[in-house]
C-alpha cells in the first residue's frame, strides 16, 4: 500500500489495484485566502487518476470547491463519499456522476481494499478512515474529535473486522490548533491537557508507526500573526513528546510529494512523485501568544467605508436588531440585555451597534466607540462581515483571519450573537452554493465557447 502526500490532509492512496484521493487540495489557498498550503507545493492533477474522491468533511481545508471542480472536469466518473450531504449536492452540481453519503462506523469493500469509517466527537459531520489490503492497514483520523477510549473501540472494530490484524500506521491529527481562544477572550497558554489526551489516543493506537498529518497550512501574509497563537507545537515537539508516551510505536515525517510505504515486512518514507513537486519553506514564526493586534480591516476588495455601510446597514436594522429581540429574552436572564458590535471599517473609524433587548422588542442605536456597560461585545472587520452578510464568505474566514472576535460576561449567550440572524452552517451553505454555481456556469460557458 502507498499513501503520497499531497500536503496537509490530502493524500492518494494506492492499494490493490484502487487509487483512493482523500480530501484534496490542488491550489495554494484555504478558506478564501485566509490560509495557505504549508509546505508550499505545486500538483498536477491529471496525475493523480482517482478512482474514488473521499471527502471527510464540509470544512473548506477539507472540503475546496475550486479543486472538485477541476476533478469533475477530469475524472468523472470517479464516485464521491462523503458523510456530509453538502459535498454531495455540491460534488453532483458539479458533474461528478455519483456522489454519495457514507456514514461513521461502516464497512465498505471495493475488491481487495476495505474501509472503515471511524467515529468522531466534533460537532460537524465527519469521520476518520482506516484503509486495508494485504500489505496492511492505516488508519487516518484526518479532523476527527477522538479519544483514547474511543481509539480502542477503533483498534477492536478492525481486529474483528480483519481477523484480529491491528492497525500498521496511524496518520494523526498532530498541532491542537488554537483558532478560537485568542479570538474569544479564550486561555491563551498551552493546552496541556488536549494535548496530553492526544499523546493518550495515539499510545491506544498501538501501531507500528504514526505520521503527523491534516496540519498542513499556515495563514496569508494579512493575517500571518495568527501563526504565533494557532500552533503551539511542531513537528519536532510531537516526535519528541511521543516519544515519551509511546516509546515503541516510530514517528516518521512524509511531507508533500513523499510516498509511505506499508508492507507485512517494513514501512518506511520513499521521496520524489511526479505529480507533486515541493516548494522551497519559508520559516515558522515561533509559539508566543502574548500580543494579540487590534482588528484592521484589510478590505481586501478595494471596499470603501462607505460601501460597507450601504452593504450591511439593511441587515443590521432589518435582521440583527429583529433577530435579537426574538432570542435575547429567551435566555432567562431577568433584565434587559447590551449587546454590542463594533464594525471596524477601512478607514480606520468604528461603527458601533447598540442593541438592548428586553421583553417586547430591542432598542438599536450608533456609537463610534463601545461606551456602555455590555453583557456581549462582537468585533468585526466591515468588509468581511458585508462579505458574509452578501454570501461571498461565511463566518469561518473572518473568525480565522482574527477579524472576528468576541466576548460575553453571561454564559446562555452565544459565543457570536450575530449568528441568531445568520448561523454557522446556513453561512456555509450559501458561500458554497454561490462558489458551486460560479464554477458550474463558468464551466458551460467554457464549453459552449468551445475551449
Amino acid at each position: 500500500m502507498r499513501w503520497t502526500s499531497l500536503g496537509h490532509a490530502g493524500w492518494l492512496v494506492e492499494a490493490s489495484g484502487l487509487r483512493l484521493l482523500f480530501d484534496p487540495i490542488l491550489g495554494d489557498d484555504l478558506h478564501g485566502g485566509v490560509h495557505v498550503a504549508h509546505p508550499p507545493r505545486t500538483i498536477d492533477p491529471t496525475g493523480l487518476k482517482p478512482d474514488v474522491v473521499l471527502v471527510s468533511h464540509v470544512h473548506p481545508d477539507h472540503f475546496d470547491v475550486p479543486s472538485l471542480a477541476t476533478l469533475a472536469r477530469l475524472f468523472p466518473d470517479a464516485p464521491v463519499l462523503t458523510p456530509d450531504p453538502l459535498v454531495v449536492e455540491s460534488a453532483e452540481a458539479l458533474g461528478f456522476r455519483v456522489a454519495r453519503l457514507l456514514e461513521p462506523s461502516k464497512v465498505l469493500t471495493l475488491g481487495g481494499v476495505t474501509l472503515m469509517t471511524t467515529p468522531s466527537d466534533a460537532p460537524v459531520k465527519e469521520w476518520g478512515m482506516v484503509v486495508a489490503d494485504d500489505s496492511g492497514c492505516v488508519w487516518n483520523q484526518v479532523d476527527s474529535v477522538i479519544d483514547a477510549s474511543m481509539v480502542g473501540e477503533v483498534r477492536r472494530a478492525v481486529a474483528s473486522t480483519l481477523d484480529g490484524a491491528g492497525i500498521d500506521v496511524g496518520l494523526v491529527h498532530a498541532c491542537p490548533l488554537r483558532e478560537l481562544a485568542a479570538v474569544t477572550a479564550g486561555d491563551l497558554g498551552f493546552p496541556y491537557r488536549g494535548w496530553a489526551d492526544k499523546l493518550e489516543a495515539w499510545a491506544a493506537l498501538q501501531a507500528r508507526a504514526v505520521v503527523p498529518a491534516a496540519t498542513g497550512f499556515r495563514h496569508a501574509a494579512p493575517f500571518a500573526w495568527r501563526d504565533a497563537h494557532v500552533f503551539p507545537t511542531t513537528a519536532d515537539a510531537v516526535r519528541r513528546d511521543l516519544a515519551v508516551a509511546a516509546p515503541d510505536v516510530r514517528t516518521l515525517s512524509c511531507p508533500p510529494g513523499s510516498t509511505l510505504i506499508v508492507t507485512p515486512e517494513a514501512i518506511e518514507v520513499q521521496p520524489g512523485c511526479s505529480y507533486v513537486t515541493p516548494l522551497p519553506e519559508p520559516p515558522l514564526p515561533p509559539w508566543m501568544p502574548l500580543h494579540i493586534p487590534e482588528v484592521v480591516d484589510p478590505a481586501l476588495g478595494g471596499e470603501t467605508a462607505a460601501q460597507i455601510r450601504a452593504e450591511i446597514d439593511p441587515w443590521l436594522r432589518g435582521e440583527l436588531a429583529p433577530a435579537v429581540a426574538t432570542h435575547a429574552p429567551r435566555l432567562g436572564v431577568a433584565r434587559p440585555l447590551t449587546l454590542v458590535l463594533d464594525v471596524v471599517l477601512p478607514d480606520a473609524t468604528h461603527d458601533v451597534h447598540i442593541f438592548v433587548a428586553e421583553e417586547g422588542g430591542c432598542t438599536h442605536r450608533r456609537s463610534r466607540r463601545v461606551d456602555v456597560g455590555h453583557d456581549a461585545v462582537v468585533v468585526v472587520a466591515g468588509s468581511m462581515l458585508a462579505d458574509v452578510v452578501a454570501g461571498r464568505r461565511h463566518w469561518g474566514e473572518p473568525l480565522l483571519a482574527g477579524l472576528l472576535r468576541s466576548a460575553r460576561r453571561v454564559a446562555s449567550l452565544p459565543v457570536f450573537f450575530p449568528y441568531w440572524v445568520l448561523p454557522y452552517r446556513r453561512s456555509v451553505e450559501r458561500w458554497v452554493r454561490s462558489l458551486v454555481a460560479d464554477h458550474t456556469r463558468r464551466h458551460h460557458r467554457i464549453e459552449g465557447d468551445g475551449v
